[in-house]
């Protein structure tokens, strides 16, 4: 078996390792140090340059947030504009369509419904002319009525009330008693008018055989005209 050799040093050669050692160590903080230093310094470096990063990120983002900003209030007011745009020509649009509605009414081509009263007029002996019911119709307009039928015709600015022997003829349609005169408006005020002391209905009751109703109706319908009317001569004006 071998044995470690034995290792015998004097006094002056402990000293000289001790110093070695010392000088091995001092070299080996010394070299700590300056990792340290050195780690530090980069540290102190990264973190400078990290700043600048972070102030020059900041920059940027501001100016972005600033044009964004700037992006967006421009879009809302041209949203502004496209939207009053759009509901100014609704406006004109709905605008449009109801006078087209009421030109519509007041020529007859439509169907139109409402509130009124109806009337039964009786002749029983075909006293009545057609100046008559001409006049009924006269004092119904007077009264309001913003639509009226007689005998489901409706009558127009443009009808005609003429005879053909005892019968009264509208629009070239010989009508007979019965007649029955549907108007639309103000049931109340229709009815005053028609029963107005020494009125139509008066005068019309005056004759032999000559009876009249009136009932007031919540809804009624006065149908459109049959027959369209087609101008051949008259045309708008330029520019109206």
């Amino acid at each position: 078996m071998n044995k470690l050799p034995d290792f015998h040093f004097n006094l002056e050669q402990i000293k000289r390792i001790q110093l070695i050692i010392a000088f091995i160590c001092g070299i080996i903080g010394l070299l700590i140090a300056t990792q340290l230093k050195v780690q530090q310094n980069v540290t102190v470096q990264l973190s400078a340059q990290s700043e600048q990063d972070l102030g020059q990120i900041v920059r940027e983002l501001t100016n972005e947030i600033n044009t964004l900003q700037r992006d967006v209030s421009n879009y809302t007011i041209q949203l502004y504009k496209y939207n009053q745009a759009a509901s100014d020509k609704k406006t004109i649009l709905n605008e449009a369509v109801k006078n087209l509605q009421t030109l519509k009414i007041s020529a007859g081509l439509i169907n139109v419904q409402g509130p009124g009263i109806i009337i039964q007029l009786e002749d029983k002996k075909n006293v009545l002319n057609n100046y008559d019911l001409f006049d009924l119709v006269q004092e119904l307009k007077s009264a309001g009525a913003e639509a009226i039928s007689i005998n489901d015709k409706q009558i127009t600015s443009r009808t005609a009330f003429k005879m053909s022997g005892n019968r009264i003829v509208i629009d070239n349609k010989k009508i007979s008693p019965p007649y029955y005169i549907r108007s639309i408006g103000n049931p109340d005020t229709l009815y005053q008018a028609i029963n107005l002391l020494g009125g139509i209905r008066d005068a019309l009751t005056s004759f032999e055989g000559v009876s009249l109703k009136i009932k007031k109706e919540n809804n009624l319908v006065v149908p459109a005209v049959e027959k369209q009317v087609k101008y051949k001569f008259a045309k708008p004006v330029n520019g109206e």
